[in-house]
């Protein structure tokens, strides 16, 4: 996030203009209301009207990659679980060829061509070792918070899952689906837990504060409004007028497909879903008062003419400051005056420093030991395991 809010400031983005100063090195954002920081500073950038269509895409690509890495180390956790169930039991089949769990718990264990993030670049290391980094740093946490008195209690714990089980039914389903326990996913409720309690040791924030940031920001609680289009494009009148007689009877897909000059024609015509925020203010307009399942007059635009239909269409809406919100934002700007208040990796690198770690694997402990050599040698922390 950082890196891509700094490309933004090189390519002298247009909602920087007049909104905000950049520190470029880290990119951080100091705005005229408040600092934001790595994701808070895109996020800021591309909820603004006048933000560029770069900036939007890097935005939602980067949410898109997290998810695709949550669901990375879930199955990661997984593992073990598998393992356990049996080392020649069939997994996979290809054709003839049968793979057992043993052969793919080592060859995930070993892949290649996954990256871990360092330094503001990142580094090639099996999965393996990025695994034993989290399951080494994960019981710092909790040792720390042990030794801080702040360790998570039963009941926060039990309280922490609920609230993330509560309306993700289908997803709880599928890690239960792929072997992923309850213990284990409250065991990393524990861990996150753990870790803000770290943070935000000493830190309150009042109901006012809260009120002051939602009313500060409404950009980072407004919910663009999309539209999902189809299009058709024709070059003359007598292509309009066949493509008019033919929305009479068959649907605009179809029609699409058998008349449109667009490269999406292939597809039915289908544009996606598009950020009405993104579009001219002139094509805007257009949509204002075509409703869902209608289509628009014929555009004209670069010598040819456009009809689109309106499958899905929202509005821009402001999300209302509800108790679940309030507390959103509330663990935010804890999290923010905590992350300068209290020096949490200060303290984990030097019980980092001092903890006893043993490998059975000569070469995962060589891989780790130079690792966290490049790691403390790094000025002011860098990268963090």
């Amino acid at each position: 996030y950082r890196r891509c809010v700094s490309l933004l400031v090189r390519r002298k983005e247009p909602s920087l203009n007049g909104a905000c100063a950049s520190k470029r090195r880290t990119g951080h954002l100091l705005t005229k209301e408040r600092p934001f920081r790595g994701e808070g500073a895109l996020r800021f950038l591309a909820c603004r009207r006048d933000t560029s269509r770069l900036a939007k895409r890097l935005y939602y690509v980067l949410e898109t990659m997290r998810k695709i890495l949550t669901a990375i180390v879930l199955t990661l956790v997984a593992l073990p679980n598998l393992f356990a169930q049996g080392a020649d039991k069939i997994i996979l089949k290809v054709n003839n060829r049968s793979f057992t769990e043993k052969e793919y718990f080592q060859r995930m264990e070993f892949l290649n061509d996954v990256y871990m993030a360092i330094d503001g670049g990142f580094l090639e290391a099996p999965p393996g070792f990025i695994t034993l980094l989290r399951m080494i740093n994960d019981e710092l946490i909790l040792e720390l918070a042990r030794q801080k008195g702040v360790m998570p209690t039963q009941g926060e714990i039990d309280s922490e899952f609920a609230k993330r089980k509560q309306g993700n039914a289908e997803l709880f389903a599928e890690m239960e689906a792929i072997g992923i326990s309850e213990a284990e996913l409250k065991l990393r409720a524990t861990i996150d837990l753990a870790q803000f309690k770290l943070l935000t040791m000493g830190v309150t924030v009042t109901d006012e504060q809260v009120d002051e940031h939602y009313k500060a920001n409404p950009q980072l609680y407004t919910v663009p409004g999309i539209l999902h289009l189809r299009v058709i494009v024709v070059k003359d009148e007598a292509a309009k007028a066949a493509v008019d007689e033919a929305l009479k009877t068959k649907p605009f897909g179809e029609v699409a497909q058998e008349h449109s000059v667009d490269a999406t024609k292939a597809i039915g015509g289908d544009l996606g879903v598009i950020p009405i925020g993104n579009l001219p203010e002139r094509i805007q307009q257009q949509f204002k008062d075509v409703p869902v399942g209608k289509t628009t007059d014929w555009i004209e635009s670069s010598g040819s003419w456009l009809k689109y239909f309106v499958e899905e269409k929202t509005e821009t809406t402001v999300k209302p400051l509800t108790p679940e919100l309030r507390e959103t934002i509330r663990k935010r700007l804890m999290l923010e005056i905590g992350k300068q208040k209290n020096r949490l990796q200060d303290d984990l690198d030097a019980l980092r420093a001092s903890a006893k770690i043993e490998f059975s694997n000569p070469g995962m402990k060589t891989l780790y030991e130079r690792y966290m050599k490049e790691y403390f040698r790094s000025a002011g922390g860098g990268s963090r395991p």
